[in-house]
């Protein structure tokens, strides 16, 4: 990449599941902060912003932003409006149509900015608008775009669920890429290493054939590694505490060994209840 990507990081203090999440700490930093240092070690400190609503500047997510010496952009528009927050963020930059924007979520701190990095190279050299790397947990998903994908899905996309999850319009309208990620010249699909969730799987509020579910395996996909509820946040903090120095951040890999390694961490892992279906795929990993 001849010109470094952008990445924006979205942010608010506001959360229905978990209130103040933003400045909840693993380790010994804050969520944003934990972001805001990954996405430099990916990308320079010159070139993140943290994209927040207007009225958080005067909040307490604002002085630890400022506490942090973080550039900042704050959006004066509707608050749950998070595309039309990214798109002027980006516009107050005034790069090119043709300039890569990386996406990262504050609340996902297990990004790794190896992969990050892999999926902004690959959108700048692709001949498509959006690019997105698949079949990792919820959390570790990166996305990179164009400013003028950004420029089009802000200008078309009407819908409420769209506004406010930046890129769904992009999946469905503009051609996109699927990164595949490797590690050591390995496919995720083989060399992540089978683990099985050996507990009943709900959906609904009912219980799906446990006796037979014991003996599945729950792919990756049905992991989450996101902070949105207090369950989540408890996972997270087990995970910090067993990797130790938390000024390293851990690749996704090592999180995988980790997990495979520790029953007690693979019971206490959050699951997306809408990807624990009755007949499971199969994970078949090396």
């Amino acid at each position: 990449m001849n010109v470094p990507p952008l990445c924006i990081i979205q942010a608010r203090y506001n959360s229905t599941r978990l209130p103040g999440k933003m400045l909840l700490k693993l380790g010994d930093e804050t969520l944003i902060a934990r972001a805001w240092r990954i996405a430099c070690e990916a990308f320079g400190q010159e070139n993140v912003i943290v994209a927040i609503p207007f009225d958080d500047q005067a909040g307490p997510l604002g002085a630890e932003l400022r506490r942090m010496q973080i550039t900042v952009f704050s959006y004066e528009g509707d608050e749950s409006d998070v595309l039309g927050r990214f798109y002027a963020c980006a516009q107050s930059r005034s790069i090119a149509p043709n300039h890569v924007i990386v996406r990262l979520t504050a609340e996902d701190p297990f990004k790794d900015p190896a992969l990050m990095t892999l999926v902004a190279r690959k959108q700048a050299q692709s001949q498509v608008g959006y690019s997105r790397i698949v079949g990792l947990p919820l959390g570790c998903d990166v996305e990179a775009f164009t400013m003028e994908t950004l420029d089009s899905a802000h200008r078309n996309a009407t819908e409420l669920w769209d506004r406010e999850h930046v890129t769904p319009w992009m999946f469905r309208f503009v051609p996109h890429t699927d990164v595949d990620a490797e590690i050591k010249g390995q496919k995720w699909d083989r060399y992540v290493p089978c683990v099985k969730i050996e507990r009943p799987w709900y959906k609904g509020g009912d219980i799906y054939d446990c006796a037979n579910a014991r003996n599945d395996t729950v792919t990756q996909l049905a992991w989450r590694w996101t902070i949105d509820t207090q369950a989540d946040y408890d996972f997270a903090q087990r995970v910090i505490a067993r990797l130790g120095d938390n000024s390293q951040t851990p690749s996704t890999a090592a999180i995988f060994a980790l997990i495979a390694s520790d029953r007690k961490l693979r019971d206490a892992m959050p699951l997306q209840d809408d990807l624990c279906t009755p007949k499971p795929r199969i994970y078949y990993g090396s």
